[in-house]
């Protein structure tokens, strides 16, 4: 059966929900520990629900491409070796703990997580940096970007598959799932 571009983006977007999948699996300790860490994921998610619902047509327009992603791998990686600092070890005093993460700091990382809208920038980076600068160490930033890309995930997912339901044929819905898994 022909593969449509529409299908092929379709399928990039759905495909992850696997990976969030797993990431719940892999923090369902964590995310049975309190109330407090969903207060902190639904703001940090809020400015990228907002910006997806309010861009979603233009970024697929316009930013869907081969040099826009391109460019993004270029200077995301470029970044990501600037930006890394040169930690020793895992314990910093000096560095904000996950659990006092203000609700603000929360905020400002979904801002950054919005960047990652850009086709070609990686969320998971985006978030990382955007943890580290707002006083969390790459482990801890590294588990808020992981949680916080539960919400987002689901949320694009769902989004993509409204969007583009009556597109997809039965293969194409054996395809998805087959890509999930």
């Amino acid at each position: 059966f022909p593969v449509t571009i529409g299908f092929a983006e379709t399928f990039e977007i759905v495909i992850q929900l696997g990976a969030i999948l797993a990431v719940l699996l892999l923090y369902y300790r964590r995310l049975l520990q309190g109330p407090s860490i969903y207060l902190k994921l639904a703001v940090a998610f809020l400015p990228t629900g907002v910006v997806g619902l309010l861009l979603y047509k233009s970024i697929r327009a316009y930013l869907f491409n081969p040099l826009t992603v391109s460019i993004s791998l270029l200077v995301g990686g470029i970044l990501l070796i600037l930006l890394d600092p040169k930690e020793e070890g895992e314990k910093q005093p000096n560095r904000l703990d996950l659990e006092a993460l203000s609700l603000y700091k929360a905020f400002l990382i979904g801002c950054v997580q919005c960047v990652s809208m850009i086709p070609g920038v990686s969320r998971s980076a985006a978030t990382i940096l955007g943890g580290m600068g707002m006083g969390l160490n790459r482990l801890q930033a590294a588990e808020f970007s992981f949680l916080l890309a539960i919400p987002t995930m689901f949320a694009a997912t769902g989004y993509e598959l409204y969007k583009s339901y009556d597109q997809i044929t039965s293969d194409q819905s054996g395809i998805l799932l087959l890509g999930m898994v």
